[in-house]
């Protein structure tokens, strides 16, 4: 019989989140077990190392290239989806809470990293897929040409190092993160009318500005108004009906393009980047996948 608490919860997830809802977390919470079960470790060489190698065995050093860029992929597709899903889960205890503001920095902490992790992982899946037979080589050291993917390795690179460079601060240009408002219009773009707006408004409510004070005051007929600090799950259920349809489509973008990278990495001679987790999701929802099993010629 189910706790309190958990009927709390699944109240929580239900009113936020949507029917939906409840079948993202559940597919997030059998990966992150996953990640915690099998954790993968991360390794690079040094470049002086590397160049070492690849001058004296070229296969080698594009073996190791490809495994360091694998890894890479893996970690971007890991990070976004345990750090979306802590913004979903924190929207939800806020409404058990009945916390109205930590509820839209949570939304508005959900809609960075969603568009954060698309702006890093939108194509790595179908690159991986569409390159497998020659990465599989590169790894299995039977190319017959050495190989590489500057641009997938830069954009990987960025999606975990950037940050807010501090002044005179020596680094690679792409660790220069962009400005929020260019990763949020990019997602914005992809079919997500009214997403930088209703960011635009989530901030105006983390930020301490009118919108912070004003929803704890009721007008009334006189003109006067009153002090009301206790309706905050009503305030969040009128975001939510208003905002329904773009918290699953945030659902979707902070899920899929992670989870659709994991399932590409099983089909990949890194047994360190297989993340068993993924066999257990059905992807079903996400034509995507059928595609790029095609491409590579693997069962669906």
């Amino acid at each position: 019989m189910p706790t309190m608490a958990e009927k709390s919860n699944d109240e929580a997830v239900r009113t936020v989140l949507g029917s939906a809802g409840a079948q993202f977390l559940s597919s997030a919470r059998i990966l992150i077990s996953s990640f915690e079960k099998f954790p993968a470790s991360y390794k690079y060489m040094e470049p002086q190392a590397y160049e070492e190698l690849v001058g004296l065995d070229w296969k080698k050093g594009n073996s190791v290239y490809w495994e360091e860029t694998l890894g890479r992929a893996h970690l971007a597709a890991a990070t976004s989806i345990i750090r979306s899903f802590k913004w979903l889960s924190g929207m939800c205890s806020s409404y058990s809470d009945a916390l109205f503001l930590p509820f839209c920095a949570s939304f508005r902490g959900l809609i960075e990293s969603a568009a954060d992790g698309y702006d890093g992982l939108g194509n790595v899946a179908a690159l991986l897929a569409h390159n497998r037979a020659m990465i599989k080589a590169a790894l299995e050291l039977t190319a017959e040409n050495p190989s590489s993917a500057k641009e997938l390795e830069d954009q990987l690179i960025h999606f975990s190092h950037a940050r807010k460079l501090s002044k005179g601060e020596e680094a690679p240009e792409i660790h220069q993160a962009k400005q929020v408002a260019q990763y949020v219009r990019g997602l914005e773009s992809k079919g997500m009318p009214g997403l930088y707006e209703c960011y635009s408004l989530l901030c105006q409510y983390t930020h301490p500005a009118a919108h912070s004070v004003a929803h704890l005051v009721a007008p009334k007929e006189d003109g006067t108004f009153v002090l009301i600090p206790s309706l905050d799950k009503e305030l969040i259920k009128i975001f939510v009906e208003e905002y329904s349809e773009m918290i699953y489509l945030l659902m979707m973008f902070s899920f899929n393009p992670g989870a659709l990278v994991l399932k590409v990495l099983l089909h990949l001679p890194v047994t360190e980047y297989q993340s068993q987790g993924v066999k257990k999701i059905n992807f079903d929802g996400i034509p995507a996948w059928k595609k790029f099993a095609h491409i590579m010629q693997v069962e669906e």
